[in-house]
């Protein structure tokens, strides 16, 4: 995929396009910008959840701190969400897999 052909783009909306919300419903764009890391590890973690849950994987940093590689919503049952990391180099990166704010499991994904 042209990464910079997606710079300046909406490339995700939550809730999605043309879903039915009540007024005031906060919506949430994303947009794309030109990536500058260079290194890309596919993962994908699956999941049975009791309800329609946030997950979100985060890219546990050197200094500790987290970078958000992945969020959605997904819907209760037997659910996959397959996901992108992104580095500056290639290595074994550590990661945290959030339901909600609740830490479901640490992974460690290899970027090449």
């Amino acid at each position: 995929m042209n990464v910079s052909r997606l710079s300046g783009i909406i490339i995700a909306q939550d809730p999605p396009a043309y879903e039915r919300v009540i007024e005031d419903t906060r919506i949430t764009l994303t947009v794309g910008r030109l990536e500058s890391r260079a290194y890309i590890g596919e993962a994908s973690v699956w999941m049975d959840l009791d309800d329609d849950l946030l997950i979100r994987v985060m890219l546990i940093k050197s200094d500790g701190g987290e970078e958000m590689q992945y969020c959605a919503i997904h819907p209760s049952g037997v659910s996959e969400a397959r996901f992108l990391v992104r580095a500056e180099f290639p290595d074994e990166y550590a990661c945290r897999v959030y339901r909600e704010d609740e830490l479901m499991r640490e992974i460690t994904v290899a970027v090449r």
